[in-house]
C-alpha cells in the first residue's frame, strides 16, 4: 500500500469548505452589489418626487419607501432621509444588504443631489 493512501480525501476535507466559503463570498459579493442598486433606485426615485415645483419633503419620502417596498427585499433595515431646501433636494438611503455569510452585514448607503425646480428671474437665478 502506498504511503499517499487516503490523501485525497485529506485534501477534499480541507479544500472543500474552503472552496465553498469562497462562492459564498463572491455570492455575497453580489447581492451587496444589487442592494446598492437598490438604494441608488430609490434614492432617484425619491429626489424626483421631492424636487417637483410644488413637492415637499415628506413626497420624496414617501417615493422612496415606496421604491424599497417594491423591489427592496436584498437591503434591510432601510432609512430614508431627505432634505428639501429651496435651490436642492438632497436623499439619502441607507440600509443593510442580506448576508449570505452569517456575520458578514455589508452597509449600503446611496445619495443623490438634484435641483429643485422653481421659478426664476434674470435677478433670482
Amino acid at each position: 500500500m502506498p504511503l499517499d493512501a487516503g490523501s485525497g480525501t485529506v485534501d477534499a476535507v480541507i479544500i472543500t469548505p474552503v472552496l465553498l466559503l469562497l462562492v459564498a463570498l463572491i455570492i455575497h459579493a453580489g447581492v451587496w452589489g444589487h442592494a446598492g442598486n437598490v438604494a441608488r433606485s430609490a434614492a432617484h426615485a425619491a429626489a424626483e418626487a421631492a424636487r417637483a415645483y410644488t413637492a415637499t419633503s415628506a413626497d420624496g419620502q414617501t417615493a422612496g419607501e415606496a421604491m424599497l417596498a417594491d423591489i427592496g427585499g436584498a437591503l434591510t433595515g432601510h432609512e430614508v432621509t431627505v432634505t428639501r431646501t429651496d435651490t436642492q433636494v438632497t436623499v439619502t438611503v441607507t440600509g443593510t444588504a442580506l448576508e449570505v455569510v452569517p456575520g458578514m452585514g455589508w452597509t449600503v448607503r446611496a445619495e443623490v443631489t438634484a435641483p429643485v425646480e422653481r421659478l426664476t428671474t434674470p435677478e433670482t437665478p
